[in-house]
Parts: structure tokens; C-alpha cells; sequence
């Protein structure tokens, strides 16, 4: 396979839904926790665990190509310009963001508006709420996020709650679409930060952070088997209670910003918990879909196939014992570093 049909290939698996899936679901399942102050090293463990996905999923392709990661790095120095920058540049943002924390959580936090908005307009759509003024916005978010409204996880019983919530809050989705907007602006100041340093300074950079990943990993490597276990345990239990609290606080926050002096705690409450009932709806109607979607392409890249399902099932067998692989790190920094310097090319002419 020569270097230009290769390195085609590739970019053509990461715009694929066997890239998109697990990428899109290991954000929508934990930008819940994250604010622009997460920091710590809870979150910074699920940095390194979608670093670990970004590298499982490259060499899970290769795998099924029978290439190796090394042929791949070759491809990325040597292989003409490809697909327009605006492709690359969307790449870019979920390879560089296992490398780079800043964007990776401002990524999260960015999803999480998203999901807002992609909640209200499932309820919306699913309780048949037209509001006037809000069909232009509501189309844009369906569109984006290809929800329909035949759904078994929808109980539709609940439509006067949806109705009040919708009509007193009128002006929350536009509100979050402004959110979306600064979130956008956002996320292009980190890309721009990683577009703006020295070809030599992110190669220094790069060595850098694969010398504490290594110590990291030599760290964890000296825990006793017991410790790992309990760590990995305590680590999850620690992420479904965020989950939970970070959901409840969210709704609250959507319902209080607009009606908190015209309704009763108890009010508030059984909105919020309404709200974070649509949400969670609209998530498991997002997992079944893409369930299915790798079920059905699953005989096209077995190897892929597997692991984007592990992902998205959240299957964390085998996780403590599997080794970060150097080629593997090699490979997704040569894709991502070739990326950039496209988009890069493409700011200057």
C-alpha cells in the first residue's frame, strides 16, 4: 500500500463512525463533570483513559488493514496534501486533545452545552412543543443531532411538565445556543494555541509528556495488584456519583435561571428531575443507535469494530493490565502533528 492511499485511509477511518462513535460517547458520558476549573487528578485520569481509546482505535484499524503503526508514521512525513483544511482541522481536535488537557476539557465542557441544547429539542420534538420564534433554532439543533421522535425510552405521559417548562423558559435555548457559540470560541483560542507554537517546541513538548506518561505508568506498575483493583473500582465509583450529583445541579441550574422567583423549591426539583430525565433518554437513545451501527459494521473491521464497542458498552475488562504501546503513541502523535502542520499551510496561503 503506497503512503498517499494510506495515509487516505486513515483519514478516511477518522471521519468514519467507527472513529466518530466512541469519541462522541466518551464525551457526552462525562462532560457532565467537567467545568472550566476541573483539574485534578480524577479528571486527569479520564484524560489518559481517551488517550488510551484515541491509541486503541488507530491500531485496531491497522490491525485490520494488517499495516503497521510504523508504516502509518512513514505516511504522515511523506504523503502529498489530502482532504481541504476545514477536515483536518476538525480531526485535529479530537487527536491533539489526548495530548493537550486544556483542550480536552474544553471539548467536555463544550459538549455538555450541546447536549443541552439537543435535550430541549428532543422534548420539543418528542411532546410535539411548537413555541413561536423557536422553529429556526430547534431545526438547526435537529439537524445537527438527527433526533426523530419514535423512541421507545420516551414516556411521553409527562407532556403538561414539558409544555410548562418549555413555555416559561422560552428564552433558554437560545440562551444556550449562546453558550454554544462562546464554547466554539472557546475551543478555536485552544486550537489556535496549538497551531501557533514552533514545529520544534511541539516536538519538545511531545517528548515531555511522553516522559511523564512513562513515569506514570512505571508508578502504577509498582502498585500491588490489590491496590490497582481497588484504585480502578474506587476511580468509577467515584465518576457515576459525579455523574449523578453534576446531572442534578445542571437541570436545577436550567429551570432556576429562569423561574426560581416564580417557583416553589419543590417546583424547581421536580423539573430539574424532569429535565435530567429527558437527558438521559436522549442518551440511551444515542447508545442503542450506535449500538447498532457497530453491530452492523462490525464485519467490515472486526478488530475496530471491538474496541468502539467496548467503548461505548463502557467494558472496562482487561483496562488495568493493558500497556500504553510506544508505536502506538508514535503513531497518534505523527497523525496529529501532520494534521496541524496542514491546517497550518493552509492559514498561509
Amino acid at each position: 500500500m503506497d503512503d498517499e492511499f494510506l495515509f487516505d485511509s486513515i483519514i478516511g477511518f477518522l471521519r468514519s463512525p467507527m472513529w466518530q462513535i466512541p469519541i462522541q460517547h466518551c464525551f457526552e458520558k462525562n462532560c457532565i463533570v467537567f467545568t472550566m476549573e476541573s483539574d485534578g487528578e480524577e479528571f486527569r485520569k479520564l484524560h489518559r483513559e481517551y488517550k488510551q481509546l484515541v491509541e486503541d482505535l488507530l491500531v485496531s484499524y491497522l490491525q485490520d488493514l494488517g499495516i503497521k503503526p510504523e508504516e502509518v508514521v512513514t505516511a504522515c512525513r511523506t504523503a502529498k496534501t489530502g482532504p481541504n483544511a476545514n477536515v483536518f482541522k476538525a480531526i485535529l481536535e479530537s487527536l491533539w486533545a489526548a495530548d493537550d488537557y486544556d483542550l480536552f476539557r474544553q471539548l467536555m465542557v463544550r459538549k455538555n452545552v450541546e447536549l443541552e441544547l439537543q435535550s430541549l429539542a428532543f422534548i420539543q420534538q418528542v411532546f410535539g412543543i411548537v413555541i413561536s420564534g423557536d422553529e429556526e433554532l430547534l431545526a438547526r439543533v435537529l439537524e445537527s443531532s438527527k433526533l426523530d421522535d419514535e423512541d421507545e425510552h420516551v414516556d411521553r405521559s409527562d407532556k403538561d411538565m414539558a409544555e410548562a417548562i418549555m413555555h416559561e423558559n422560552r428564552g433558554l435555548m437560545t440562551e444556550l445556543l449562546q453558550e454554544k457559540k462562546e464554547q466554539d470560541r472557546a475551543v478555536e483560542k485552544e486550537v489556535q494555541k496549538v497551531m501557533a507554537v514552533p514545529d520544534q517546541k511541539v516536538a519538545a513538548q511531545e517528548k515531555r509528556a511522553g516522559a511523564r506518561a512513562a513515569a506514570r505508568e512505571e508508578e502504577e506498575d509498582d502498585d500491588d495488584d490489590d491496590d490497582v483493583v481497588t484504585s480502578g473500582a474506587s476511580s468509577r465509583g467515584w465518576l457515576e456519583v459525579a455523574r449523578e450529583e453534576a446531572s442534578q445541579l445542571n437541570a436545577e441550574k436550567r429551570v432556576g435561571s429562569a423561574s426560581a422567583t416564580k417557583l416553589s423549591k419543590e417546583e424547581i426539583a421536580r423539573r430539574a428531575a424532569f429535565l435530567k430525565q429527558q437527558r438521559e433518554a436522549l442518551m440511551a437513545k444515542k447508545q442503542a443507535t450506535r449500538e447498532q451501527q457497530l453491530k452492523v459494521m462490525a464485519s467490515e473491521r472486526p478488530r475496530s469494530a471491538r474496541v468502539a464497542k467496548a467503548a461505548v458498552t463502557e467494558d472496562k475488562s482487561g483496562d488495568d493490565a493493558r500497556p500504553t504501546d510506544e508505536k502506538a503513541m508514535q503513531l497518534r502523535r505523527a497523525l496529529a502533528s501532520r494534521l496541524r502542520e496542514e491546517v497550518v499551510q493552509h492559514k498561509k496561503h
